[in-house]
């Protein structure tokens, strides 16, 4: 997803509070943090995203699932946990392919509210503890019980080119660098191959990759 400009989800929760009702890429919660139930949803509105040929869904607390009214929120999802395990990690770490998912706490008319931003899935579907989730309407099923959508969100993954999907993610910088024929590229350009301790990070700013 791209860097997103300062006061992005202030304006963006208004806006989709907008909505007529919650979409297969937007899901309103006021309270309710249960770590599974996150979870799923993250593999459905990841998968849904793609459907809808969003970059990303967003699950958003604070908002009523209803009249979708903007009430606020207890939930602090820097100090939730999913055992002794950060919320975030803990979720991060049941999801395949791993996303690069993000919680941001907002005030909105001084309300406390919490947008967790979620990248479509990209090639493959996204699963959470091994299982994929679908969005049909406002509830969440498997995947696999709704077959028309599952040969669509195949499709889909087959339809966007090549360049723009995400060949592996959660990289270090070094390691992007182990993955690249560097030195082909930089013989293209006829630049001087620099073999120092910074070339990992400035290679990855030439490439625009880090």
């Amino acid at each position: 997803m791209s860097e997103r400009k300062p006061g992005f989800y202030e304006r963006l929760v208004p806006e989709l509070a907008r909505l007529p009702a919650e979409t297969d890429w937007v899901e309103f919660k006021v309270d309710n943090t249960d770590p599974e139930m996150i979870g799923k949803r993250i593999s459905a509105l990841s998968n849904s995203a793609t459907l809808e040929d969003q970059e990303a869904a967003y699950l958003i607390w604070g908002v009523t699932d209803d009249t979708h009214e903007i009430v606020g929120t207890a939930f602090t999802p820097t100090t939730a946990k999913k055992g002794n395990e950060n919320l975030e990690a803990w979720l991060v770490r049941g999801l395949t392919p791993r996303l690069n998912i993000s919680f941001h706490s907002v005030a909105i008319d001084g309300k406390p509210v919490v947008v967790l931003e979620i990248p479509a899935a990209r090639m493959q579907p996204t699963r959470f503890d091994g299982r994929e989730w679908i969005r049909v309407g406002s509830t969440t099923h498997p995947l696999g019980d709704h077959g028309a959508k599952e040969a669509q969100l195949w499709r889909q993954f087959d339809r966007r080119p090549f360049e723009n999907n995400i060949a592996q993610a959660d990289c270090s910088e070094d390691q992007v660098v182990e993955r690249l024929d560097y030195a082909a590229y930089f013989e293209q350009l006829k630049i001087p191959l620099d073999l120092s301790p910074d070339f990992p990070p400035v290679m990855g700013r030439v490439l625009g990759l880090i």
